[in-house]
């Protein structure tokens, strides 16, 4: 047998772990969306799509934050980062909701 002196036992990290806050800052995309989506009060204000067309729309923004909240380094970037994709979603969603308002 091999003698494996030589090996330490240490763990290899590829990726980073995601933070609490990150997590906080992605749900927050299809919660808004959803309670916006879903309230007539809001939509009448704003119209966006709601349940089948936004939850796609906001997990694709949600998967898209978490992805880039490793390439930001400080917490400030990230809560701008989490807001302007907030506000992304929030536009994309809309735009759906005259699409189809128009198209059908």
């Amino acid at each position: 047998m091999k003698n494996n002196k030589n090996r330490s036992n240490s763990i290899l990290i590829f990726f980073r772990t995601i933070k609490w806050y990150e997590y906080l800052l992605a749900s927050l995309i299809p919660i808004l969306i959803i309670i916006w989506g879903n309230t007539i009060v809001l939509c009448e204000l704003f119209p966006i799509v709601g349940a089948i067309y936004g939850i796609p729309i906001s997990l694709v923004f949600l998967i898209l934050v978490l992805v880039l909240f490793k390439k930001v380094k400080t917490v400030v970037g990230k809560v701008f980062l989490g807001l302007g994709m907030m506000a992304s979603a929030f536009l994309v969603s809309c735009l759906a909701y005259w699409l189809i308002l128009y198209i059908w």
